[in-house]
């Protein structure tokens, strides 16, 4: 008897074990990378975003004004785009940045600012998938990121925070769950625009009343720099994971013609 029951046990364990790698192979088989953006800088010093083609906007988030080329030494820097093996700029820095030494979009000099990098040229509907993931790369010694969305006309900074003091990649899995975002507001500053803008980011509390609903028609990363003044990011990826429905309809028959197997044996005994 004891046997037996011993023997179901492992039965069951295998099956299930088999059902998640099965379930876990069709979304990682299936994971769609929906956009992605790499910071390429090919003018061999500090540029603009709409410079180099990237359709993307910088942004002071407490002051409300947009990032101007050179402004503290903000702006795309470098001569080549940042990958995990080629790190360094490739040109001359500012002498109070001379530790930076990886990026694309870059924040050094001594302005000490809170800064958001987005683009609204995608809209993404996290109903329409499994799950949404966003990543990217980051070194900054003790300065930090959120990820920053906008659904409707409401911005929201991501609670989690990043910080990496070596290039690293770094994912956030989107959730809607209002106790995983803050609200930083409508984004109505002093010039009545719709960027994001909350003089008070740094102290930002306000957890969002309800959860999230609708799509996401603005996306990409707060940086604060108050800290240590540098801060790096590139290649910038949104994936989709669908749901592994038919990985799990199989590990669902799987089960039951398992345990018909167990009947079956347990009758015959």
């Amino acid at each position: 008897m004891k046997s037996s029951s011993f023997h179901r046990v492992c039965l069951w364990g295998q099956t299930l074990a088999v059902l998640f790698v099965l379930a876990f192979a069709e979304s990682t088989a299936n994971a769609q990378v929906l956009y992605q953006q790499v910071f390429g800088n090919s003018s061999g010093g500090y540029a603009s975003l709409s410079g180099q083609g990237i359709d993307w906007k910088s942004y002071f988030t407490t002051w409300n004004w947009a990032l101007g080329v050179g402004w503290a030494g903000v702006g795309l820097a470098g001569s080549a785009s940042l990958t995990t093996t080629d790190d360094n700029f490739g040109v001359a820095l500012p002498a109070n940045a001379t530790s930076l030494t990886m990026g694309k979009f870059t924040t050094s000099g001594g302005a000490q600012n809170q800064m958001s990098l987005y683009t609204t040229s995608l809209t993404l509907d996290p109903a329409s998938y499994g799950g949404l993931q966003f990543s990217w790369y980051q070194q900054g010694l003790t300065d930090y990121t959120r990820v920053l969305i906008r659904v409707g006309t409401v911005w929201y900074l991501s609670v989690q925070q990043f910080v990496s003091p070596t290039l690293s990649q770094q994912t956030f899995t989107y959730t809607a769950d209002n106790d995983s975002w803050l609200v930083l507001g409508t984004g109505t500053g002093s010039n009545g625009g719709t960027d994001p803008y909350n003089a008070n980011v740094r102290t930002l509390s306000t957890v969002a009343a309800a959860d999230l609903t609708g799509p996401i028609n603005a996306f990409g990363l707060y940086m604060d720099t108050a800290s240590a003044n540098y801060l790096s990011v590139d290649t910038f990826a949104v994936t989709a994971i669908p749901e592994p429905s038919a990985a799990l309809s199989l590990g669902v028959g799987l089960v039951g013609w398992i345990a018909l197997t167990l009947r079956r044996k347990h009758a015959s005994a």
